[in-house]
């Protein structure tokens, strides 16, 4: 009777520990949308919280869950925290920017990056100087190559493209100058690339490279990521506003032609990293 009796209270410890557990937090909304400078989101959980933002002053968060963005760019990481067991609890990374109109459609997916590749001030292009291929060269005697910076800048980008989950398609596509493969590895997006003779600057008739440069992009149908597109400044006879290095052009791809929208610089990303 004694064991009995045991095992009726074990049982009934049991089952008061699984009913008494509190269901996992969930936050609403689970992904927040990159924020302008004022924008205010209410934020909701299915337990009782407490709100936190790491670090602050990029924006404030009420005790209701009322999260009012800043006046400067940046990221920070929101953190819910249920008041009746702290080992529960959910964070998210939250963008602040005046370019958000900008950055979110990006994170829908069905746009063109035409990204410039970054700074590269080493050495000088041999252009008809050179031998044959010489703009294949990753020496700084032969073409110009990525600068100190330029390596940094390109880390920097691909840091801010994985934070904000910017979903591309599986090819990465390039022109053949080492500086813009170089750009590609930097970015570390763990991608496969493939090499364009239409993109690459002045070796395959450069007049008829912004001709050929757009064709390419318009050959893009629309789809639920973004292509990202790594090469130079526009060709001779674009209207397009051009990029400096590491500044991304951006195109709406659309089922005639895509539709320029905007060039957003490289620190616009960065600040979001």
């Amino acid at each position: 009777m004694q064991n009995y009796k045991h095992s009726l209270i074990i049982l009934f410890i049991s089952l008061c520990f699984f009913a008494c557990e509190e269901e996992a937090l969930e936050v609403n909304p689970a992904k927040l949308p990159v924020l302008n400078y004022g924008d205010t989101i209410q934020l909701t959980a299915n337990v009782d919280v407490d709100w936190k933002l790491i670090p602050e002053g990029l924006a404030s968060i009420s005790a209701e869950g009322v999260l009012i963005a800043g006046d400067r760019s940046g990221s920070f990481v929101l953190e819910a925290v249920s008041k009746g067991d702290d080992s529960n609890r959910v964070e998210q990374d939250v963008f602040v920017s005046d370019r958000a109109e900008s950055i979110n459609p990006l994170l829908e997916g069905g746009n063109i990056i035409y990204l410039r590749h970054a700074i590269a001030r080493t050495g000088n292009d041999l252009f008809n100087l050179g031998p044959e291929g010489w703009h294949l060269s990753c020496s700084s005697d032969t073409a110009r190559q990525l600068s100190p910076e330029g390596f940094v800048q390109a880390q920097e980008l691909g840091e801010a493209f994985k934070r904000l989950e910017i979903p591309f398609e599986d090819t990465i596509y390039v022109s053949e100058y080492c500086r813009c493969i170089q750009t590609v590895e930097e970015l570390a997006l763990d991608l496969p690339f493939v090499t364009e003779k239409d993109i690459t600057f002045f070796v395959y008739d450069e007049n008829q490279r912004h001709p050929k440069t757009q064709a390419f992009i318009n050959s893009f149908s629309p789809t639920d990521k973004n292509v990202l597109i790594v090469a130079h400044s526009f060709g001779p006879g674009s209207t397009y506003q051009q990029p400096q290095q590491g500044y991304s052009v951006i195109f709406k791809k659309g089922n005639t032609e895509p539709e320029f929208q905007t060039v957003i610089r490289d620190d616009e990303f960065i600040l979001l990293k």
